[in-house]
C-alpha cells in the first residue's frame, strides 16, 4: 500500500505554498505517526529541491548529512566535498548553486537540529532576511515535538516569528479515511478497529495485516514483543519534559477522573499546579477539555472536565494499563478478561465520537456550526450541533448496544429535548446512531422532524 492516503487539503496547501511568487516559509506540524514524512515525500515527489530528514546527531554530523543531501539533489558533487564550520556556512554555499527557478528546502525532524544547535532558529532567520525572502524559493519546516516546534517556529518569542507564510498542525485521520486501509472489515468491525488506531496511518498499517480488532489488540498491544505495547510511554518521552508526571495524569484521566479538583486529589498536587500539564496535554491533542456545547463563555465555564481524546492512548491508558504487570508475565488472556468491561466503555466512546465526526460532515445541511455534548445534573445527550446563535439545530443519542433500538428509545429522546430545549425543540432535528440497527417500531413511528436513524454502515461514509 502506498503510505499516502487522503491528505488532500494538506497536499493543496502545500502546492500553493510552492506556486506563490517569490519566497515562502511553511511549517509542518504535529504528534508523531500522523503521516508528516509521507505527506512530504508525496509533495516534494515531482517538484526540484532538497528534502532533508534531520537526526539525533551532532552538528556537525547534521551539517555534513544535509550537505550530502544537497549535492545528490542539486546534482553538485562539490557540496559534499567541503567541510562546513557552521550553518552560515553551509547555507551560503547552497545559495550559490540552488536553481534560480523555484525550488524547495524541505527540513524534516527540524527539532533535532534547535536541539544540537539551540541558536539555529535564528541562524535561519538572518539568512532569510538577508536575502531569502525576496528568492524564489519555498523553505519547509518540519517536527514532531509539537511543544519545540511551537516554540521554534510559532511562538511571538522565535526568531522566526512574523516570517512564516503558512503553517498545518497535521490532525489525525478521521474513521472515514481509514477505511482503504481495511477494505474488508465489515462496518462493526471496522468501528473497533478505529477505537485501536484512531486516525494515526502508522497504527493502521501495523493493524491491516491483523485481519481483525482481537487479533490486532492481542498481537500489537498486549504482547509484550507487540509494536504497541510501549508506545504510549515513548510518545510521552518524545513530547513532554516531565513524563511521570504526565503518566500519572493520562493515568487518572483514562481511569475516568475529569475534573481538576479530583486530579489534584489524585496526583496529591494542588489543582492549580495541574494547569500547565493539561495545557501541554491539550496543545499535543491529546487530552481535551469539554464543556456543554451551549455554554456562552466555555473557556470561564466551571462545568469543564478533561478527556483522553487521542484513541490509541485512551485505550492504553483506560483499558490496558491497569493490567500491565500482568502482561509484562504473558498472562494476555487473564489480562484481556480483566479489561473487558473497560473495553466495552472504550468502544461506546469511540462509536459516540465517530457519530460527531458524521454530524460534522453532514453540518451544513442543518446549519450547524459547532458539535459537542450536552449535560446538566438531570439530562445527558451524545450529540448536538448549535448554529451561529448557540441555538440547537441537532440532538443524538449514541448506543453502542447488542439490542436494536426502539420507538421507546426515540420517544426518550424526544422528551429530553422538549425538556432542555422547550422553545426550540419543535425545530431540532433527531438523530439516533445504533450499533445494531432498529426494531419495526423504531422505523414505522415518525419521530420528530426528519429523524436520522443511522447504523455503523451509514457512518462509514461519512456523510458525504
Amino acid at each position: 500500500m502506498n503510505d499516502f492516503v487522503d491528505r488532500r487539503d494538506e497536499l493543496e496547501a502545500l502546492r500553493k505554498a510552492f506556486e506563490a511568487p517569490g519566497a515562502s516559509l511553511f511549517i509542518l506540524y504535529g504528534r508523531r505517526r500522523l503521516g508528516k514524512t509521507a505527506l512530504l515525500r508525496e509533495f516534494a515527489s515531482s517538484l526540484p529541491g532538497v528534502y532533508y530528514v534531520a537526526d539525533r546527531l551532532t552538528e556537525a554530523d547534521n551539517l555534513r548529512f544535509l550537505s550530502a543531501a544537497m549535492a545528490e539533489s542539486l546534482r553538485e558533487p562539490s557540496l559534499a566535498l567541503a567541510e562546513y564550520p557552521d550553518w552560515y556556512a553551509l547555507l551560503a554555499a547552497y545559495d550559490r548553486v540552488r536553481p534560480r527557478a523555484k525550488s524547495y528546502l524541505v527540513i524534516d525532524e527540524y527539532q533535532y537540529l534547535a536541539q544540537g544547535q539551540p541558536a539555529i532558529s535564528s541562524i535561519l532567520q538572518k539568512w532569510w532576511d538577508t536575502g531569502q525572502k525576496h528568492r524564489n524559493m519555498l523553505l519547509v519546516l518540519c517536527g514532531s515535538v509539537t511543544s519545540l516546534m511551537y516554540k521554534e517556529t510559532l511562538s511571538s518569542s522565535s526568531p522566526l516569528y512574523g516570517r512564516r507564510t503558512g503553517q498545518w498542525l497535521l490532525e489525525p485521520l478521521r474513521h472515514r479515511d481509514i477505511v482503504r486501509f481495511f477494505p474488508h472489515l465489515d462496518a462493526e468491525e471496522l468501528i473497533s478497529m478505529w477505537a485501536l488506531v484512531g486516525g494515526v496511518p502508522h497504527y493502521a498499517r501495523l493493524a491491516g495485516p491483523c485481519g481483525r480488532f482481537e487479533t490486532a489488540l492481542r498481537e500489537l498491544v498486549l504482547s509484550r514483543d507487540g509494536p504497541l505495547f510501549a508506545e504510549a510511554k515513548y510518545l510521552l518521552q518524545e513530547e513532554v519534559s516531565a513524563p511521570n508526571v504526565y503518566g500519572s495524569l493520562l493515568h487518572a484521566i483514562g481511569s475516568g477522573v475529569s475534573r481538576v479538583s479530583e486530579l489534584g486529589s489524585r496526583l496529591r498536587l494542588p489543582a492549580s499546579h495541574l494547569t500547565r500539564y493539561l495545557t501541554a496535554l491539550r496543545e499535543l491533542r491529546i487530552v481535551a477539555r469539554e464543556v456543554p456545547i451551549t455554554e456562552e463563555d466555555p473557556v470561564k465555564s466551571k462545568r469543564g472536565t478533561y478527556h483522553l481524546v487521542d484513541p490509541f492512548l485512551r485505550l492504553w491508558f483506560g483499558c490496558v494499563a491497569p493490567f500491565e504487570s500482568l502482561l509484562e508475565f504473558g498472562r494476555i488472556d487473564e489480562a484481556r478478561r480483566g479489561m473487558q468491561s473497560r473495553l466495552d466503555g472504550h468502544m461506546a466512546w469511540a462509536f459516540e465520537r465517530i457519530c460527531r465526526q458524521y454530524v460534522e460532515n453532514r453540518s451544513h445541511e442543518i446549519g450547524g456550526v459547532r458539535i459537542g455534548r450536552y449535560w446538566d445534573r438531570n439530562v445527558e445527550l451524545d450529540v448536538v450541533a448549535v448554529d451561529e446563535a448557540g441555538r440547537p439545530v441537532l440532538a443524538g443519542e449514541c448506543k453502542w448496544s447488542s439490542r436494536p433500538a426502539t420507538r421507546d428509545d426515540l420517544l426518550l429522546l424526544q422528551k429530553k429535548v422538549q425538556q432542555i430545549w422547550p422553545e426550540h425543540a419543535a425545530r431540532v432535528r433527531l438523530a439516533f446512531f445504533s450499533r445494531s440497527g432498529f426494531d419495526r417500531s423504531a422505523r414505522s413511528g415518525s419521530v420528530g422532524r426528519g429523524c436520522w436513524l443511522l447504523g455503523p454502515r451509514d457512518l462509514g461514509s461519512g456523510g458525504v
